[in-house]
């Protein structure tokens, strides 16, 4: 309720009105301000769980670059040796791994798109 409203009704109120009318607006007021905070930690909430999003894929990244640098360490280290068919191997191991990583990254993605959109929602 608006407060010239409010002062309007309290100067037509006997006491009992007004304080009828007092008591509802500062349970108006209560209930908006539990509305607000609700809505703070939702949003705080929604914060949250996207920052640990984020983090658990960035951690995911750090392994599968780790696991590509030693791939490609373990490479150079056999060539050279010379044993240019072990370093190969390894490369070509490295190669399908990266391309395996990608396949299920595209399909994620994919499935996430799909639900997304099957809910309405694009987040």
């Amino acid at each position: 309720m608006e407060s010239i409203e409010i002062r309007k009704r309290l100067t037509d109120a006997d006491t009992a009105q007004k304080d009828h009318i007092i008591a509802q607006h500062q349970s108006d007021v209560r209930e908006l301000e539990r509305k607000a905070k609700n809505a703070v930690e939702s949003q705080n909430d929604k914060l949250a769980a996207k920052l640990a999003a984020r983090k658990r894929l960035r951690d995911e990244l750090e392994v599968e670059r780790a696991i590509q640098d030693e791939m490609t360490r373990i490479a150079i280290a056999q060539s050279q040796k010379g044993n240019a068919e072990a370093a190969e191997a390894v490369l070509e191991l490295k190669d399908k791994i990266a391309a395996q990583q990608m396949d299920e990254e595209a399909t994620r993605l994919q499935d996430k798109q799909v639900s997304g959109s099957a809910s309405g929602s694009f987040h």
